[in-house]
């Protein structure tokens, strides 16, 4: 009787804690999406008005004068890219630190993971300076290859722990019957691997779509993302306080990660229980 008690009182302690976080998570969503509906006097209506009249030149001014669909674009063309490369080169290391018999290469890994860790504004005035030299400033590469940079740590250090999860006799085997490591890389290790790398993926994407401070200084209007050109709607932005639309906008920038999570989910969830039950 004791034990079920104390299970009940786990059961009501986790369920309330899990409550709160969905209505942390959800009011604000709602209440955006409300919002998205809303004139600028039923924004400011005091009582907030719960019942009012819908109308939709919040979402028509954000996505057919305010070039949102460009920003989506831009996010899509920048975290696409710098994760896709990001990911690949952080493949090679990760194989290298898992299989080959380097000298400290916990040190390595240790050390590489912990270049994540130096905060982007101790480095964004060195980048500007190059970039702004270089007249690279409002251009993609100018965003890309600091993105690469910075996801290279996680790239690396997730992906050495799903390799070394893998057997390796089977590496050992083609490696002795002729094969060469490239094709070892891909054809043998990499099926077995592709959940974890997939669920990898989709998490760097999300770091990189959701990044603010690094895209608001090396981007301009046309290479502006999503998580920047939303701010444009704010009291500070260039066009003044504008609520209805900041609220449309901030809607649209969750589609991109919910339609990745929704088309991948299978991926990720195989990928995080990767290498959890072994034999």
């Amino acid at each position: 009787m004791t034990e079920r008690i104390r299970n009940i009182k786990v059961m009501i302690f986790v369920g309330t804690v899990l409550t709160l976080y969905l209505l942390w998570v959800l009011i604000p969503l709602l209440w955006a999406s409300l919002n998205s509906f809303k004139t600028l006097k039923d924004i400011y209506a005091v009582p907030p008005k719960i019942i009012f009249e819908p109308t939709l030149e919040n979402w028509d001014y954000v996505i057919r004068y305010a070039e949102f669909l460009r920003y989506y674009a831009n996010t899509m063309i920048i975290g696409l890219t710098s994760t896709s490369i990001a990911m690949l080169l952080g493949y090679f290391m990760a194989y290298a630190l898992a299989r080959f018999e380097i000298r400290g290469r916990d040190n390595i890994a240790f050390f590489v993971l912990s270049q994540r860790i130096l905060p982007p504004a101790s480095i964004i005035i060195p980048l500007f300076i190059i970039f702004d030299k270089l007249g690279m400033i409002n251009t993609y590469p100018a965003v890309i290859l600091p993105y690469i940079v910075l996801n290279l740590p996680f790239s690396v250090w997730i992906l050495r722990s799903f390799i070394e999860d893998i057997p390796k006799e089977i590496e050992e085997a083609a490696l002795v019957d002729g094969a060469s490591i490239l094709r070892v890389m891909f054809q043998i290790t990499f099926p077995q691997l592709s959940y974890g790398f997939i669920a990898t993926w989709i998490f760097i994407l999300g770091l990189t779509i959701n990044e603010y401070f690094l895209a608001a200084i090396l981007t301009g209007a046309a290479t502006r993302p999503v998580s920047v050109a939303v701010t444009l709607f704010l009291p500070v932005g260039v066009r003044g306080a504008m609520p209805g639309p900041a609220c449309a906008a901030g809607i649209l920038m969750l589609i991109p990660p919910l339609l990745i999570f929704g088309l991948f989910h299978k991926f990720l969830i195989k990928g995080l229980t990767f290498g959890v039950v072994k034999g």
